[in-house]
């Protein structure tokens, strides 16, 4: 097998990078424990038109941003920008991105607002 070693590969107009056609492969069993380790080491940004698929873990350092997506198992801190709807039907909710909110089921709670005449289910007496 042949080898060519250089330390930089530029098009043929030194413009810009090489377009690499077809299946390109990069084969080490180098593990990446950093963004600067690893058998392929990216200093810029990535754009990927199409599916990427990973077979190991994935570990981001800033923000992960995504989008049309139905199902996600969060644990810890998560911002939802059109609101949240957890659980299933009839035992569950919507948190709506203004604030709003609708439970279904048993709600606990120490204090609520307002005069509580639009309340239902339950009993017709003063002192509820």
């Amino acid at each position: 097998m042949s080898e060519i070693r250089v330390s930089t590969i530029v098009n043929e107009g030194n413009t810009d990078g090489p377009l690499l056609a077809g299946i390109t492969s990069v084969t080490d069993a180098t593990q990446s424990t950093s963004t600067t380790t690893g058998a392929f080491v990216v200093s810029g940004g990535v754009g990927i038109a199409k599916s990427l698929h990973v077979g190991g873990n994935v570990t981001v350092g800033g923000t992960l941003t995504y989008e049309d997506v139905t199902n996600q198992d969060v644990i810890g801190l998560a911002t939802f920008r059109s609101g949240a709807q957890f659980g299933a039907s009839g035992v569950g909710g919507t948190i709506r991105a203004n604030g709003d909110t609708t439970l279904a089921g048993v709600v606990t709670a120490t204090s609520f607002s307002g005069d509580g005449s639009a309340l239902t289910g339950i009993a017709d007496t003063a002192n509820v």
